[in-house]
């Protein structure tokens, strides 16, 4: 990882869903973020909202306090639909990536291009299932300058959610901007050597 003080990264979406997990040690605020994220996402889902969705939800976003990485400049939880399923998405600042790093990198790799940092990879990866059965895939998406490598993680989710979750996560990733500490933005370099593909397999326009 870099030193992420003096890096200020932004990133927003129109989807809706989308909720900023704080990195909050305390847990009366956590317990607080807890009740107001509940109650948001109560109101926001209307006559779906069922009994049994208080304690499956409130479970699900105290596992998204849980799950925030120290190294994480920023985290959601992602909630694409008005039902008790949520992914996590991360957002950190890593070392940057050389030229013979590139081929490296284990999964399945394909190029992508975010508008606010530049030319990247998409690596998809999968791992089993907590239950035994099956697998989950989890999808990268890495840009690298010089000084630093911008890493969106999306965790291991079930397969038949990527294709609602998965260009969600690349539309946030594309309205990433990351400054440095010399107040020049980051643009990331082409990722020479990577093993990609001819193609992404999300893409933004899945999002409109």
């Amino acid at each position: 990882m870099v030193d992420a003080s003096g890096w200020h990264v932004t990133a927003s979406s129109t989807a809706a869903g989308w909720l900023p997990v704080p990195d909050e040690p305390d847990p009366a605020a956590r317990s607080r973020w807890v009740d107001a994220a509940r109650d948001e996402l109560r109101a926001d889902w209307g006559d779906r909202w069922a009994p049994e969705h208080e304690v499956l939800v409130s479970a699900a976003l105290e596992h998204a306090l849980e799950r925030r990485e120290p190294e994480d400049v920023l985290c959601f939880q992602l909630w694409p639909m008005r039902l008790p399923f949520a992914a996590l998405v991360h957002v950190a600042l890593i070392a940057p990536i050389a030229e013979g790093e590139w081929d490296g990198i284990a999964g399945e790799l394909a190029p992508i291009e975010l508008s606010g940092v530049g030319p990247g990879v998409q690596r998809a990866f999968a791992v089993p299932a907590p239950d035994g059965e099956g697998q989950l895939v989890g999808i990268d998406l890495v840009c690298s300058g010089l000084d630093a490598a911008l890493l969106v993680r999306l965790e291991p989710t079930m397969v038949d959610m990527l294709a609602v979750v998965a260009p969600m996560v690349l539309g946030l990733a594309d309205a990433i901007e990351v400054t440095g500490p010399d107040g020049a933005r980051l643009r990331s370099l082409e990722p020479a050597g990577a093993r990609v593909g001819s193609a992404t397999t999300w893409s933004t326009e899945e999002t409109a």
